[in-house]
């Protein structure tokens, strides 16, 4: 199988990946080809499917870290609530708490994932801000609390 990531090292993650060069993969080995770029929510994945009907795979993978329903709403489940959300985050937020030695590794760890997290809300970018000037686990706790108050989940989820 060939996976292909159709982007610049240059690029770092910035604006769309190269679906030109991604075309000239598919034609170099058409029958075992797996796409990996900027599919983000479900209307992503099953576009780039109608496009791409030989393609035998793709990778989400900062879809998922996104959204961690995404492979339920391709499949057809409802989109992700901020409830699901929320009890995900706990449930993440518990094990790492108790996987990481120091606060500022915990901090350092949890501000990592809210560059994706941040995504999925609908919420001004103080909220946000506040998370990342946090600078003792009690700061941080009461900004994610104050941002899941004050924002929904947009619809679809991601990027």
């Amino acid at each position: 199988e060939l996976i292909v990531h159709p982007r610049l090292e240059k690029d770092f993650y910035k604006g769309d990946v190269s679906h030109e060069a991604f075309e000239i993969f598919k034609h170099c080995n058409p029958e075992n080809i797996s796409f990996n770029g900027n599919l983000f929510n479900r209307n992503d994945v099953l576009d780039f499917a109608e496009n791409n009907k030989n393609v035998s795979a793709v990778m989400c993978g900062r879809g998922f870290v996104c959204n961690p329903k995404l492979a339920g709403e391709i499949n057809g489940e409802p989109p992700l609530t901020k409830d699901e959300f929320i009890g995900f985050y706990e449930d993440f937020y518990s094990v790492t708490v108790q996987r990481l030695n120091t606060e500022n590794q915990l901090l350092l760890h949890m501000k990592e994932y809210w560059a994706f997290w941040q995504k999925i809300f609908e919420c001004d970018d103080g909220a946000v801000k506040k998370i990342y000037k946090s600078k003792t686990k009690a700061q941080y706790e009461i900004a994610v609390k104050n941002l899941f108050t004050s924002s929904e989940i947009k619809n679809p989820a991601g990027f």
